[in-house]
């Protein structure tokens, strides 16, 4: 009696320990890899590896993996590619420029056919900037709209000019500038995928405190704008030449009736300097060569 109990209860065992196992290989899962945001992916031959470790979990192996890859081009037309492999590679090829988004579906088959779908989202994201060097020229006092030359990324953006404290809206891309010196802005910027780069604005400004004991009508300064030659007349002594920086380009003796040699001075924006009375005045010169 003791002996039917026991091979009862054996066989028992085993039908429950037969019937998990079957179970078990029954539940095939599959892994196609986390959504993700790949930043600034031009130049880089591989984007990322697909795929889980491992990629495919339970069943019966082997496994047969089918990935098919769908990806935008820039005329708007959806294309596939396809691997079949646990862990694939996703190159960087010339058809994902621009795609902003690449959709992945994984489908893993085992050798009973059970079968386990899964899918990612990738979306690429790169900034790229128009080709023009950003600046202005103001005053002291004065004030000038910034603005930005890049583009791309996911929108919306994150954006903070810095320093901020001369800037009516550190948040805002056209905001207002009124710098006492001449500045250079960064502009930070960082997409909704998290993905960061940064602009640049210079503003120059006059460093020079300008003050006049004369009208302006006491001085001939002429002509204005000037090619290779500048009469100044009603000043005596010497007359400095600064660029927009603020930085001496030239030095001049100022005699009444002699003009002075501006031959090797580059065309440009500048500003004449010159002592009057223990005080500095400051004039602007524009020096415009054919």
């Amino acid at each position: 009696m003791n002996r039917r109990i026991t091979f009862k209860n054996f066989l028992t065992a085993l039908m429950v320990l037969l019937f998990q196992n079957a179970m078990a290989q029954s539940n095939l899962t599959c892994e196609a890899g986390s959504d993700t945001v790949i930043c600034n992916f031009e130049g880089y031959d591989t984007l990322m590896i697909l795929g889980g470790n491992p990629t495919a979990l339970g069943g019966v192996p082997p496994y047969n993996y089918h990935w098919d890859i769908m990806y935008t081009d820039t005329l708007g037309n959806n294309l596939w590619t396809t691997a079949n492999t646990a862990n694939p590679l996703l190159y960087n090829n010339i058809n994902y420029n621009n795609a902003g988004l690449i959709r992945v579906f994984l489908q893993v088959s085992d050798a009973n056919g059970a079968t386990s779908i899964d899918s990612l989202k990738i979306r690429l994201s790169t900034f790229i900037f128009t080709l023009d060097y950003k600046f202005a020229h103001i005053d002291a006092g004065d004030s000038v709209m910034l603005y930005k030359s890049a583009y791309g990324g996911i929108e919306p953006w994150t954006v903070s000019w810095s320093p901020g404290a001369s800037v009516t809206d550190s948040s805002n891309i056209y905001t207002y500038a009124s710098p006492a010196n001449t500045t250079s802005y960064q502009l930070n910027i960082t997409d909704f995928g998290g993905c960061s780069t940064y602009d640049s604005f210079d503003v120059f400004v006059n460093p020079l405190s300008v003050s006049h004991s004369k009208n302006i009508s006491d001085y001939e300064i002429y002509p204005n704008p000037a090619s290779d030659y500048l009469f100044v007349n009603g000043v005596r002594g010497e007359i400095f030449l600064r660029n927009v920086e603020g930085k001496v380009q030239s030095i001049f003796n100022a005699i009444n009736g002699k003009p002075l040699d501006l031959s090797d001075v580059a065309n440009g924006t500048y500003f004449l300097e010159f002592e009057d009375q223990q005080e500095i005045s400051v004039h602007k010169l524009v020096i415009l060569k054919p």
